[in-house]
């Protein structure tokens, strides 16, 4: 078989008129594996002395948003432990608040690590939510225990049920 031999609506995706021809590479390390992007990436820039295949953009893309992220997390961070400190006045409930969830964290990236889970985009976008619903939620206790309250998730009876006899 020669190049002459191919159909013409395929040659014309990979050869343009002036006989350049378009390569495409597959990767051969696992590129879902930790550092298998990187290492696919490294031999694309070591035969091709360029980095315009789509996999380095993609590469550093998600190194930037990966970035992004490790700032605004470390931001936030800082930002709830501003407004607990200025709000509770107490270190004590400032560590309160902060303990669970610093704890709750360590935990899902061990886990995480453990069980090779990978972090993706989804979950970047919703560790900001679990972050503000478990600050809330341990303000509410704390603010509970401080009144006194020693067991706020209990339902108090009033009156008599009409479902009881």
């Amino acid at each position: 078989m020669t190049p002459r031999d191919i159909p013409a609506d395929i040659s014309r995706d990979w050869v343009l008129p002036d006989g350049r021809v378009r390569v495409q590479v597959v990767p051969k390390p696992n590129i879902q594996a930790i550092g298998g992007l990187d290492t696919f990436t490294d031999q694309v820039t070591a035969i091709a002395r360029t980095r315009v295949a789509q996999q380095s953009t993609i590469a550093a893309t998600s190194l930037t948003i990966v970035d992004a992220f490790r700032t605004a997390a470390i931001g936030a961070v800082l930002a709830v432990l501003v407004i607990l400190s200025l709000t509770m006045r107490r270190i004590l409930d400032v560590v309160l608040v902060m303990m669970p969830l610093v704890l709750s964290a360590l935990l899902t990236l061990y886990v995480a690590v453990l069980l090779s889970l990978p972090l993706n985009f989804a979950n970047i976008i919703a560790l900001p939510l679990l972050l503000g619903v478990g600050v809330s939620f341990n303000v509410y206790f704390v603010m509970n225990w401080r009144a006194g309250q020693t067991n706020p998730l209990a339902r108090r009876r009033r009156g008599r049920s009409c479902f009881r006899r």
